[in-house]
C-alpha cells in the first residue's frame, strides 16, 4: 500500500511542474500579445502626436507625478498627467490632458507648449517628448519573449521527464517488477 502513495505523490508533483510551467508559458504569451497590441498603438498615437499634433500656449489646471519603483534595481522612474486649458478649443474641447514620460515641476497657472492630438483632442504631450517610444515596446518585448523561451524550456523539460517516468513506470509492470 505505501509503495503505490509514494508513486502517486511523485506523479502528483510531476504533473504539478508540468501545469505550473505551463500557465507561466502562456501568460507570458498572452503578455507579449498584450505588449506587441496595446504597446505598438500607444506608441503609434504618441508619434502621431509628436509628428502632427496641434501645438498650442496651454495653461496649467493640475499637474500629478507618479513613481514607479523597480524591484529588483531600487531605482524610480516617474510619469506625470497634467490638466491644461487651452487657448483656442482643438475639437470642441477647451481642455486637454497632457501626458509627460517624467517628472514635472509646473504649478497650476503656469504656460506650458503642447501639442494636443487633433484625432483625439482629449490627448496631449510635451513637444519633442514622446509619451511612449517604439524603442521601450521592443526591449519590454524582448525581455517578454526570453521569459516565454524559459517557460517554454521548463515546460518541455518537465513534460519529458514525467512522460520518461509513465514509460518506465509501465516497462516496470509490464515485466512484472513493481
Amino acid at each position: 500500500m505505501r509503495p503505490r502513495a509514494g508513486r502517486r505523490r511523485r506523479v502528483i508533483r510531476r504533473t504539478g511542474a508540468i501545469w505550473i510551467s505551463g500557465l507561466f508559458l502562456t501568460g507570458f504569451m498572452v503578455a507579449l500579445v498584450l505588449i506587441l497590441t496595446g504597446g505598438s498603438a500607444a506608441a503609434g498615437r504618441s508619434a502621431y502626436t509628436q509628428a502632427h499634433g496641434v501645438r498650442e500656449a496651454a495653461t496649467v489646471i493640475w499637474a500629478r507625478n507618479m513613481s514607479f519603483r523597480s524591484g529588483s534595481s531600487g531605482s524610480t522612474s516617474w510619469d506625470a498627467d497634467m490638466a491644461v486649458r487651452l487657448p483656442h478649443p482643438v475639437g470642441g474641447q477647451a481642455q486637454t490632458t497632457v501626458h509627460v514620460p517624467d517628472k514635472v515641476y509646473y504649478r497650476p497657472g503656469d504656460t506650458v507648449a503642447v501639442l494636443v492630438d487633433a484625432q483625439g483632442p482629449g490627448y496631449a504631450e510635451l513637444p519633442g517628448r514622446p509619451y511612449v517610444t517604439q524603442t521601450g515596446i521592443l526591449v519590454f518585448s524582448i525581455i517578454v519573449g526570453l521569459l516565454i523561451i524559459l517557460s517554454a524550456a521548463g515546460f518541455f523539460l518537465s513534460l519529458r521527464s514525467w512522460l520518461r517516468s509513465r514509460r518506465a513506470s509501465r516497462v516496470s509492470l509490464a515485466s512484472g517488477r513493481a
